[in-house]
């Protein structure tokens, strides 16, 4: 599909879903083992740089080309950018596909919308955030049907500069494989680069997506009873309202809106 000869002893080919580079040694890697791919290009210079880091391998291949090259190097980077994407979803379906591209596990998963119980982010071994606790800050009935609260929070900044592992866990509903980890950085560095920062922006997207997810299923479990109070609902609401997440005027007004006043 793709060839070129980028020099006496380089080389990159792209065929059959397999990348391979020659570097004074052949490399051959099919797109799942692919983790990111990068474009960078001169300043005021067609001449530029594309590269690749595989998930088995600690250092990054990276393939120098010349101007006359870099459209097909461009070309090249949009073709393979979608394979580096860890959330693909079926909103029609209501399935959700995981590409994990970790060392351990590179095939494609599929889950139901509904098997996906709670995630967490994790950056350096530690938990920074979890489903759950964007689930009690939305709360199942403040959350409504506005989803502004949430949508307010957005998903956390990462800061790029201190970043050696960055990874989602994937909390589901199954006894045979409770959780997935979903890989998006893992070197033994600190050091900020491009690939960092398109790894990280990547990763914030995908929290987006499964915080939506995971509404979804709060809502669709919630069943309203008319009957109570939900004081649950209005404690949650309440310690939005003390942390300065809700004003008091939006506090009153759902707490009207709870107790059918």
């Amino acid at each position: 599909m793709y060839k070129i000869k980028l020099g006496a002893f380089s080389e990159l080919e792209v065929r059959e879903k397999t990348i391979y580079i020659r570097k004074g040694e052949r490399h051959e890697f099919p797109f799942e083992e692919l983790e990111s791919v990068a474009f960078w290009e001169y300043r005021n210079s067609k001449k530029g740089w594309l590269f690749f880091k595989f998930i088995n391998k600690k250092e990054y291949l990276s393939s120098l080309f010349m101007p006359k090259h870099n459209e097909i190097c461009h070309d090249i980077y949009k073709f393979l950018l979608p394979y580096t994407h860890r959330l693909i979803v079926n909103d029609d379906d209501k399935i959700l596909t995981v590409y994990p591209k970790s060392k351990n596990n590179s095939n494609s998963i599929n889950i139901n919308f509904s098997n996906i119980n709670s995630f967490e982010l994790i950056q350096n071994e530690t938990k920074i955030i979890s489903g759950s606790y964007i689930e009690a800050l939305a709360g199942k009935a403040i959350l409504g049907d506005t989803g502004a609260i949430i949508g307010a929070m957005g998903a956390p900044r990462l800061e790029t500069t201190t970043i050696r592992d960055l990874r989602i866990k994937l909390n589901l509903n199954s006894f045979e494989q409770p959780h997935i980890y979903i890989s998006y950085i893992q070197k033994n560095d600190e050091k900020k680069d491009e690939l960092t920062e398109m790894m990280v922006e990547q990763c914030q997207k995908d929290l987006s997506i499964l915080e939506n997810i995971c509404c979804m299923n709060s809502k669709n479990n919630t069943a309203p009873d008319d009957n109570s109070i939900p004081l649950e609902e209005l404690k949650k609401l309440h310690e939005l309202l003390q942390i300065g997440i809700i004003t008091q005027e939006e506090f009153d007004t759902k707490k009207k809106q709870l107790l059918g006043l």
